[in-house]
């Protein structure tokens, strides 16, 4: 307002164009989505993308190519500011029917040459610590889980806490807590984060009946869900639970899972030792 940035620039541009976004999009080449973040400030423009917008929107050039970006921390610190003002929830924690530690075992007994590479990547990382007290609460079905999340993290996961009602879309099923039968979807959840992508630990949805997933996985405005099926599983009503969760699943067997951390092993191990 009272020092034009570019992102009020674009807008004002965009308007006085006669443009809607979407017209934008055909003259420019950007997505509306980008467009819409770029004017909102929430992203900063590339050299191409400002060049691409004023070729576009020609009257306005100048102020397009040279009007100062708006720093993403100003927009964080907004957020943050608000974020004081609102109310703390306390993390959930799905149930568990065994303690981490026992899983923990169960995957070192089972797969011990794996486990014992991976801890060992893991006990390097600066965040070890804050992995140690995640893992301490984290609920999992099994040892073959429990090996799956260790890759995760020596593959340079971070663990935090995300509600995942937050995200979007918006999921179809309500989640719920599997004991009490109540909604749970706002509440942070223990969670993942591998790149782009967020694995939550035994998801439990109402559909109306109750189906709990190994991993909730949410990447690029997606959901799916990822279930670990080792031996013993039961695919009796695998088919039942695939059509009520409404979202795609992706199924890893004991020899799948153990491709991904051979992968990952590949990789760190061989990182490490350089």
């Amino acid at each position: 307002m009272f020092k034009q940035t570019f992102h009020s620039a674009l807008a004002a541009a965009r308007e006085a164009s006669g443009f809607s976004i979407r017209q934008l999009k055909k003259a420019c080449g950007l997505a509306v989505q980008r467009i819409s973040r770029l004017e909102r400030g929430i992203v900063l423009p590339t050299p191409m993308e400002r060049e691409a917008l004023s070729t576009a929107l020609q009257t306005h050039a100048y102020e397009l190519l040279h009007a100062p970006s708006r720093p993403q921390r100003h927009y964080q610190r907004l957020r943050n500011r608000g974020a004081r003002f609102l109310p703390t929830l306390e993390p959930y924690y799905p149930p568990r029917d065994r303690r981490s530690g026992v899983r923990l075992a169960a995957a070192h007994r089972r797969y011990p040459s794996e486990m014992n590479k991976l801890v060992r990547l893991l006990a390097r990382s600066p965040d070890f610590d804050d992995v140690n007290f995640f893992c301490e609460s984290v609920a999992l079905d099994s040892g073959l889980e429990c090996l799956f999340l260790t890759s995760l993290f020596a593959d340079g996961a971070d663990p935090l806490f995300v509600a995942p009602y937050l995200l979007a879309p918006r999921l179809e099923q309500a989640v719920i807590c599997p004991k009490k039968k109540v909604e749970v979807g706002f509440r942070p959840f223990p969670c993942v984060k591998l790149e782009n992508a967020l694995y939550i630990p035994q998801v439990a949805f109402r559909t109306p009946g109750t189906f709990v997933v190994d991993f909730l996985r949410y990447e690029d405005g997606a959901w799916s869900a990822v279930e670990i099926d080792g031996r013993g599983h039961d695919f009796g009503r695998d088919a039942e639970k695939e059509a009520a969760l409404a979202v795609p699943v992706v199924r890893f067997s004991e020899e799948r899972v153990l491709e991904w951390v051979h992968g990952v092993l590949e990789r760190r191990w061989g990182e490490w030792a350089a």
